[in-house]
């Protein structure tokens, strides 16, 4: 699932004369080469928005995309942290995770520009870019206890939603992009629906409500003059 959702413009921001060219990229799941790169460069892409789930662990895919030569920002998604985060996942690790810490790798690899928990401010774009919750499931389960404890010192919902006002009140443009694997709670429980759970008929509201509250405080903030969104969504 991915999501892209922009807030608020400042005119008397140093945003560009002519509008921006947004590309958001979720879900690789291995699949991309040199010529996905050399597409982003042919569309003159001023900002790429990489919303997670690049594969199981792959560090080598993820400093890929730390490399390419553009403005970009990243949130890694649950598959990002397959072998790590669940008690499933390290069971059927395919490496040795007293010898790697392969989440910490391609967290290194993306520096600044993973943005999960925090924000890039981009002046010379007019805009900043607030992540969510890196690695989340989706759902309003905290799921993860001790892997969102041990990596951030988060326990709950109560103290992620903190984590994200903090990351809102520290950025320095107007306009806000939110970016997150999975998108905010309230947008419907159809499998259909935008963060619906489409991999099963039940379906349910896979968003996370952490998300959607830094939403509404940026929006309280008066950070919602001028509202669009995006909306591309994978399974």
């Amino acid at each position: 699932m991915t999501l892209g959702l922009a807030l608020g413009h400042d005119p008397a921001s140093s945003s560009p004369s002519r509008p921006l060219t947004l590309a958001v990229i979720g879900d690789v799941h291995d699949q991309w080469s040199a010529l996905d790169a050399l597409a982003l460069h042919h569309l003159d892409v001023d900002l790429a928005l990489f919303v997670g789930d690049f594969g199981n662990e792959v560090v080598e895919l993820v400093q890929q995309i730390a490399d390419l030569d553009m403005a970009k920002a990243v949130v890694l998604g649950n598959h990002d942290a397959w072998y790590t985060a669940t008690d499933w996942g390290r069971k059927k690790c395919p490496y040795d995770r007293r010898q790697e810490d392969r989440v910490e790798q391609q967290l290194l690899a993306l520096g600044n520009c993973h943005v999960g928990y925090g924000r890039l401010d981009l002046p010379h774009l007019g805009l900043s870019v607030v992540g969510g919750r890196p690695f989340s499931w989706g759902g309003s389960e905290w799921k993860n206890q001790a892997f969102y404890a041990q990596r951030y010192g988060i326990h709950n919902f109560a103290e992620s939603i903190a984590r994200l006002y903090q990351a809102v009140d520290a950025t320095t443009c107007k306009t806000l992009i939110f970016i997150g694997h999975c998108g905010p709670t309230g947008l419907g429980a159809n499998p259909e629906d935008p963060c619906g759970r489409d991999w099963k008929p039940i379906g349910g509201d896979f968003g996370d409500p952490d998300l959607a509250a830094a939403i509404a405080y940026a929006k309280a903030m008066g950070q919602d003059r001028a509202p669009g969104r995006l909306w591309p969504h994978a399974p």
